[in-house]
C-alpha cells in the first residue's frame, strides 16, 4: 500500500529473506526461498528456520534497499 492504495507486489528477485542463528557471528545466517504463489498480493518464504531466532528482510528498489528485521517465534 502506498497512500492507502494497493500498489503491485514486488519482483521475487527484489526480495532476499534470511533466517538469522543466535550466534550470526558463526555463519548461523541461511537464505530462504522467495517465491510468488500468482496471486498478485504476497510473496512465499520458505526454508529452515528452526534454530534462527530472526528473519532479515532485504527489498532492494528504485536503486537503493530497505533492511528490516522481524523475530521469529516458533509454534511447538
Amino acid at each position: 500500500m502506498k497512500n492507502a492504495t494497493p500498489i503491485e507486489p514486488l519482483a521475487v528477485e527484489a526480495v532476499v529473506v534470511q533466517a538469522i542463528g543466535p550466534k550470526a557471528e558463526d555463519y548461523q545466517i541461511r537464505n530462504l526461498k522467495t517465491e510468488n504463489p500468482g496471486n498478485g498480493k504476497t510473496l512465499i518464504v520458505e526454508g529452515k528456520i528452526k534454530d534462527a531466532v530472526y528473519a532479515r528482510i532485504s527489498i532492494a528498489k528504485d536503486g537503493g534497499e530497505v533492511v528490516r528485521s522481524i523475530p521469529i517465534f516458533l509454534a511447538n
